[in-house]
């Protein structure tokens, strides 16, 4: 999900088990099995922006300056794509479109880290794929181009950050309105702000929002951007929400947490 990716990316889905970055203690990267045995370390460094393929994980490692990386999971055996530092790496049907950390652009290289070329010549703070077009955000506005870069034009002058798609909407953290939540509504260019949820994350299921908010406590609440409704998911203060399955994953106290979409009592994530 372009959410998790927004997020940092610190979880990823491999079969019957989970790949997570300890973003508290900064241990190192682990396998989580869902079913029983003890999580195992990976590697010593916290990757970011995990995508798993095909029994591949794609990765940018910060234990290694930030490159992009690959790991064929079964042999362990990992593959630099990238020698440069890469921010917020996708992988796609055409390519690895990526933020390049020194010139703040965007690029894209083959699946194999090859032939990278610049799409977009101004800094990119995020961006997501859909269809035939690169949606982004930049200092100067929301954007829109072709996946080549042609053709940008500006959607909305508007700070955003957490850019994500849901529904027919854009929604993110405008930061020039003390990071409120915002949503734009793509059919008519219209935007509207929530008074009440400052974001500092923001993830979706491709139905409801689901946001940490700053102006209570950095609690999760669920967005309803169809009806414009939220409620509380939880008490406790949380950072890099994650969404896999039918579970919501985020940090607590330098630790991992899970939640059910369908609300309860969370539990621990033990690295």
């Amino acid at each position: 999900m372009y959410g998790n990716r927004s997020n940092g990316g610190l979880i990823a889905s491999v079969g019957d088990a989970l790949i997570v970055g300890d973003a508290g203690r900064y241990s190192g990267t682990y396998i989580v099995e869902r079913f029983g045995d003890a999580p195992r370390q990976l590697r010593e460094g916290v990757f970011w922006f995990m995508q798993a393929d095909a029994g591949r994980l794609l990765y940018s490692d910060q234990h290694r300056g930030n490159r992009l990386y690959r790991m064929d999971l079964a042999q362990r055996r990992e593959q630099l794509l990238l020698d440069r530092p890469s921010y917020m790496p996708l992988l796609a049907d055409d390519g690895i479109y990526y933020v390049d950390e020194e010139d703040q652009g965007l690029y894209r290289c083959d699946r194999e880290g090859r032939d990278a070329e610049p799409l977009i010549r101004e800094q990119v703070q995020s961006f997501f794929l859909e269809e035939d077009a690169i949606w982004y955000a930049t200092p100067k506005g929301i954007k829109r181009c072709a996946r080549d870069g042609s053709g940008s034009e500006l959607i909305a002058q508007a700070a955003a950050a957490f850019l994500l798609p849901v529904g027919d909407y854009l929604a993110y953290g405008d930061t020039d309105n003390g990071s409120r939540l915002a949503l734009l509504d793509r059919s008519n260019g219209e935007a509207h702000a929530e008074r009440t949820i400052a974001v500092t994350s923001l993830n979706t299921d491709g139905r409801y929002l689901y946001c940490v908010n700053a102006l209570s406590g950095n609690h999760i609440y669920r967005y309803d951007p169809v009806l414009g409704s939220s409620f509380r998911m939880s008490g406790e203060r949380a950072d890099y929400v994650h969404i896999m399955d039918r579970d919501i994953y985020y940090m607590h106290g330098g630790a991992w947490r899970k939640l059910s979409l369908d609300g309860g009592e969370p539990a621990p994530i033990t690295l």
